[in-house]
């Protein structure tokens, strides 16, 4: 008896263990598959081009874990874009498996939609692409309050060192842990005094063993510090950084109103069902719902309000959303008998309802945005809620009120749920113009048509013993430096001189001086973003918000350049 028990507890483990990997195998591919379509922008640019000692400057989002990190994978694979990006890739997957840390604290059925959430959150796979992003101070922060919930203080001694030098969102994780140690000294008052005395009882009974690994972690952070010669007050540019541009200005694009437009648009599944959950357990919670309530405001109130934030930096609202909405399972769940066949006809029918009610909303936004009739549309539109209203009514006169607005719920949570997952897919790039997402730092250039005319350059220079020349004129762009790195280019801060030879020219206006011999030249885009953020108030009564919100079509703000090819003398 007890043999079949044990047999069957561990087919259950291994089981568990396998939807475990290939969750993180389906993160990897999608965040691998991703990093390959993406150019290096801007941003990434100026962080690679420090760390390879092409620019003596510290620019913002360098940290000293992707110091020694990429600096590590360079020396071994080459600066090539993969060994920079590789190491965000693997951090974001891993994510997905802490469910597998928590075993003994979540449940199998949390633990798995926890993962799932993890490997398809929009912020998530964006900051597991992106350089210089949120995605180590984020992993270190939850697995350290991970390590302190099972009472494991190795593990989470190191990721607190991570921490610390993970860069970007190192000050937000420290405003989140001082709110964590008041929430838990006014809740729970003896919380933090046997938190101590737990970690000396434990320091005690482990205090030879745990020294040798202590010893050898700080001998190989010494290493790394000799080897690299990295400025060790990095540990500090995020919190430096966040206080310098308190008193700034929004960029472009950036205002508190666009930070909201951009939450809703992208996790419209995660806050439609946070708002439902918190209504329905109101004032029934337990303290970790609290505590991660508390955390979402102070995030939201941070990242938005703050100056210094960028888009992707909503990883830490979707992040603890995500765990919200994973320890509360969903009404999606919980709310469908499936052992009632009435219930679950009832769901189906308003399921069909609603797709039929967004198919025909997303035509009237087409027609609108393309000018064509939408009368035909209207009505359609029109029959559709009139006949969800009267269900309803029928519903409720037949069962009860309750019961018929959970049915809806359900099918509103279903539907949302793959519209969510489609639009975490678009998020990292994979299906569409990388131009049209708005989660990214920085600008991203058309490098295609640079690297077809270094090509075709270098076959006209086939038989001769130079290389190609590069010239840029007033333009000094960190993407271009780093796509150009391993060519012989020339800065130019003013218009060419005559005696000046170049076989490519790059540069902002269509003026770029007297020149050695004739060039043909053309536009290329260096950045482009939707132009409804500029004004996101103004632009969500306008059919282009919601023709980018739907198609991914809008109208595009573009910066352009000149790119200028030397003809034949």
């Amino acid at each position: 008896m007890n043999k079949t028990y044990r047999k069957t507890a561990k087919n259950k483990i291994a089981k568990s263990y396998l939807v475990y990997v290939i969750l993180f195998l389906v993160a990897f591919t999608i965040r691998f598959f991703a990093s390959k379509k993406l150019p290096i922008n801007s941003y990434e640019a100026s962080i690679l081009l420090r760390i390879t000692d092409e620019i003596p400057t510290c620019p913002e989002g360098l940290s000293i874990i992707e110091f020694i990190l990429i600096k590590t994978s360079f020396f071994i694979f080459g600066d090539n874009d993969l060994a920079a990006r590789i190491w965000p890739i693997l951090a974001g997957s891993i994510f997905s498996l802490l469910p597998i840390y928590l075993r003994d604290q979540l449940e199998n059925k949390i633990g798995v939609m926890l993962s799932l959430f993890i490997v398809v959150d929009p912020f998530m796979i964006v900051n597991s692409i992106q350089i210089g992003s949120n995605i180590f101070s984020f992993l270190s922060f939850v697995f350290l309050l991970a390590a302190i919930w099972k009472k494991d203080v190795f593990i989470g001694t190191i990721f607190l060192v991570l921490l610390i030098i993970s860069g970007r969102g190192t000050m937000l994780a420290m405003i989140l842990s001082i709110a964590f140690l008041v929430y838990q000294k006014t809740h729970r008052g003896l919380f933090v005094k046997n938190l101590i005395e737990e970690t000396r009882e434990w320091g005690k009974r482990n205090n030879a063993f745990q020294l040798q690994k202590y010893f050898i972690i700080g001998l190989f952070l010494a290493f790394m510090i000799a080897i690299y010669k990295f400025d060790i007050s990095l540990i500090l540019s995020d919190a430096i950084s966040n206080l310098e541009n308190l008193s700034s200005y929004y960029s472009v694009g950036e205002s508190p109103i666009a930070f909201l437009a951009v939450m809703f648009s992208y996790l419209p599944f995660y806050v439609f069902i946070f708002l439902y959950q918190l209504i329905k357990t109101h004032n029934k919670g337990n303290q970790i719902n609290y505590l991660l309530l508390i955390w979402i405001t102070i995030t939201s109130l941070f990242i938005i309000i703050n100056p210094n934030h960028k888009f992707y930096d909503l990883l830490w609202v979707s992040g603890f959303l995500l765990i919200y909405l994973s320890l509360n399972t969903p009404a999606v769940i919980q709310g469908i008998n499936k052992n009632n066949i009435s219930d679950i006809i009832k769901t189906t029918y308003f399921l069909v309802l609603l797709i039929a009610l967004i198919m025909n909303f997303a035509r009237f936004i087409y027609q609108g945005y393309t000018g064509l009739s939408q009368f035909q549309t209207s009505i359609t539109l029109i029959t559709i809620l009139i006949v969800v209203a009267a269900s309803i009514i029928i519903l409720t006169y037949q069962l009860s009120l309750k019961n018929s607005l959970l049915s809806l719920t359900n099918a509103a949570f279903i539907l949302l749920f793959f519209v969510q997952a489609g639009f975490s897919f678009r998020a990292s790039g994979l299906t569409n113009s990388r131009y049209s997402e708005v989660v990214w730092s920085g600008s991203v250039f058309d490098k295609q048509i640079i690297q077809d005319q270094i090509k075709n350059a270098k076959i006209t220079k086939d038989f001769a013993n130079d290389g190609v020349k590069i010239g840029l004129v007033n333009v000094q762009e960190p993407s271009f430096l780093w796509e150009l790195r391993s060519y012989d280019v020339n800065l130019f801060n003013k218009n060419l001189r005559p005696n000046e030879k170049n076989d490519i020219l790059i540069s902002k206006t269509e003026a770029i001086g007297e020149t050695t011999g004739k060039y043909f030249g053309q536009e290329f885009i260096v950045g482009s973003f939707p132009r409804w953020y500029i004004e996101p108030i103004n632009s969500l009564f306008t059919y282009d918000f919601w023709s980018w919100l739907i198609f991914r079509k809008s109208i595009m703000h573009k910066t352009t350049n000149y790119i200028w090819v030397k003809g034949e003398k």
